[in-house]
C-alpha cells in the first residue's frame, strides 16, 4: 500500500497536466476580453425553442417545445446532428421522431433551400426553419461593430433590411453572410422600435469544406452559455469555471453515451481529430489553441475511467486494496491490465470505423 500511495501522489501531477493546460488556456483567453462558450447538455439538446413561420417545421406540424428523438430511425441527442441530418438530406424528405409532453409523434418534414446567398451553386444549404432560440440580444462585446452601432443587451432584433426576424439563427445567417456590407437593423428595445445601421466585421470559417468569410457582429443571445471576464485578475477564477464547465460537459456526455443516451456513433478517432484540426487552422490560430484545450480535457477525463493501464483503473485498484485491507494479487491484477488493453484497443476500432463511416458514407 505504501508504494502505492507513492505512486499516487508522485503521478498526481501529471494526471493533472491536461486539466492544467486547459485552464490556463481558458484563462489567458478570458483576459484578453474574448467571450468562451461554455454549454450545458440545454445548450445543446435538439429542443425546438423557436420557429419560422410557414417554414417546412410550422407546415410539418412541429411546435416550439417539442425535442427531436429521431431522425430517419437515427437517435439523436445534439442540435448538431438534427442540422447535420438536414445538410446531408439535399432536399429530400426526413422522417422525425419528436417527443410532446407524454407522446411521441412520426413527422414526415421537407427542407428546402435556406434563404440567403449560397456558399455554392452546386452544394445549397437547407433549413427546417427550426432554430435555437428566439433572436435576443443578452451580450454586447465591447467595441464590437454591435456595440459601436448601439446595440443594447436586451434588446430583440425584429427586422433586417427589412425580412421580418423570427429566431436567432436566421438573424445570425443573415449577418454571417454580410462581411463588410451594412445591414439595416430594426429593434425592440423596452417596447419602442429603433433603427440602427451595423456592419459585420469579416472572419474566415469552413462552409462545406471551403474557407470563406463570414460577418460576426460580436453579440450572445439567450440558451448561450458565455463565459466573459470583466478583468484580467478575474479571468483567473473564471478560468476555474471555464475549465469545470467543459470537464463536466465531457463527463456528462461519456455517461449519456454509456447508457445510449447517445449514440456511440458520435466517438471520433484519429481522422476526426485531423479534419477538426485542419477546420480549426483555417479558422485560425484562436481556434487551433481552443481545440487543444478541448482535447486536452477530454484526454484528462478519459484517463480517469476505471479502466485498468488507465490512471483511474489505479484508483480503482487502490480503493479495492483499501476496502479489502490487503493488496491485490499479481495475477488478479495481470488479467485486469489485459482485459482493460483489449477494451482500449476495441475502442480505438470502433472509432476509426466510426472515422470511415463519416469519410465514406456520408
Amino acid at each position: 500500500m505504501n508504494s502505492g500511495i507513492s505512486w499516487l501522489l508522485a503521478g498526481s501531477a501529471s494526471r493533472s497536466s491536461n486539466f492544467i493546460l486547459a485552464y490556463f488556456i481558458f484563462a489567458g483567453w478570458l483576459a484578453t476580453g474574448t467571450p468562451l462558450f461554455v454549454p450545458t447538455f440545454q445548450d445543446l439538446s435538439p429542443d425546438i425553442e423557436a420557429m419560422v413561420p410557414g417554414s417546412p417545421a410550422d407546415t410539418a406540424g412541429i411546435q416550439v417545445g417539442d425535442r427531436v428523438r429521431r431522425v430517419n430511425g437515427q437517435d439523436i441527442s445534439t442540435r448538431n446532428e438534427l442540422f447535420d441530418a438536414v445538410a446531408k438530406s439535399k432536399g429530400q424528405a426526413l422522417t422525425l421522431d419528436i417527443v410532446r409532453g407524454e407522446q411521441v409523434k412520426t413527422l414526415t418534414i421537407t427542407p428546402t433551400t435556406a434563404p440567403g446567398p449560397q456558399v455554392s451553386a452546386q452544394e445549397p444549404g437547407y433549413y427546417l426553419g427550426v432554430e435555437e432560440t428566439q433572436p435576443l440580444v443578452t451580450s454586447v462585446v465591447q467595441s464590437s461593430p454591435a456595440a459601436n452601432a448601439g446595440l443594447q443587451a436586451g434588446d430583440h432584433v425584429s427586422k433586417i433590411d427589412g425580412a421580418t426576424i423570427h429566431t436567432w439563427s436566421q438573424m445570425t445567417g443573415i449577418v454571417k453572410e454580410s462581411p463588410n456590407r451594412p445591414l439595416q437593423i430594426e429593434v425592440l428595445r423596452e417596447g419602442q422600435r429603433v433603427s440602427l445601421t451595423v456592419t459585420p466585421s469579416a472572419e474566415k470559417a469552413m462552409v462545406n469544406g471551403q474557407a470563406i468569410e463570414v460577418g460576426k457582429i460580436g453579440i450572445s443571445g439567450p440558451g448561450r452559455s458565455i463565459m466573459r471576464s470583466s478583468t484580467p485578475l478575474l479571468s483567473l477564477y473564471d478560468g476555474l469555471g471555464a475549465t469545470w464547465g467543459w470537464t463536466e460537459l465531457t463527463a456528462i456526455g461519456l455517461y449519456k453515451m454509456i447508457v445510449g443516451d447517445i449514440s456511440s456513433k458520435n466517438i471520433g478517432g484519429p481522422l476526426t481529430i485531423a479534419n477538426i484540426s485542419g477546420e480549426a487552422a483555417a479558422q485560425g490560430a484562436s481556434s487551433v489553441v481552443f481545440l487543444i484545450a478541448i482535447l486536452s480535457i477530454n484526454l484528462g477525463v478519459l484517463n480517469l475511467l476505471p479502466i485498468p493501464i488507465l490512471d483511474g483503473g489505479h484508483l480503482m485498484f487502490f480503493l479495492i486494496e483499501g476496502i479489502l485491507r490487503k493488496p491485490l494479487g499479481e495475477r488478479q491484477r495481470e488479467i485486469a491490465q489485459q482485459a482493460g488493453l483489449v477494451l482500449l484497443v476495441g475502442v480505438m476500432i470502433f472509432a476509426f470505423w466510426n472515422d470511415l463511416e463519416r469519410i465514406f458514407l456520408r
